[in-house]
């Protein structure tokens, strides 16, 4: 089982539109991230803090892979989906958060390449590949700061 970090870029856009709706789903154009995903896997999606805090980021879910989608869709989010379980999915309330930021500092990545920018850089590193693949101490420490919440 392996966990990545997704950044939900168009989240705000999405939100003004109301089509915004925080499901166990994940689309990509990434065909290479989309191979790689497997049952179980675990996806861990951030978003920006917004118009109220565009230089901050929020954790907004974790779910876990149920099934990867063979084929192409047709979504404005990307050609490739990713299907996660009902249960077991975690949807955070980003009103209720602090500055994601310092976590995300913390992250190593399998790659060890750190996160060293600040504000909307943040987003620009997370989707350079579309994706992060998480440590299992960064999977910790994404545990312990879930828990806090």
């Amino acid at each position: 089982m392996t966990h990545y970090l997704v950044y939900w870029q168009t989240y705000w856009q999405d939100e003004e539109n109301g089509s915004a709706q925080v499901t166990p789903a994940w689309y990509t154009d990434n065909k290479k991230f989309h191979d790689r995903l497997e049952k179980n896997d675990n996806l861990w999606v951030v978003v920006s803090g917004g118009e109220k805090a565009p230089d901050e980021w929020r954790l907004i879910q974790r779910f876990i892979v149920s099934k990867v989608n063979p084929g192409q869709v047709k979504s404005k989010w990307g050609r490739y989906e990713i299907i996660g379980y009902r249960k077991g999915n975690q949807v955070f309330d980003i009103e209720q958060q602090p500055d994601f930021t310092a976590i995300l500092w913390m992250l190593e990545f399998s790659t060890g390449k750190r996160i060293k920018y600040l504000g909307q850089k943040i987003g620009q590193s997370l989707q350079t590949h579309g994706h992060r693949t998480l440590t299992e101490s960064d999977v910790l420490l994404l545990e312990k700061y879930v828990n806090n919440l």
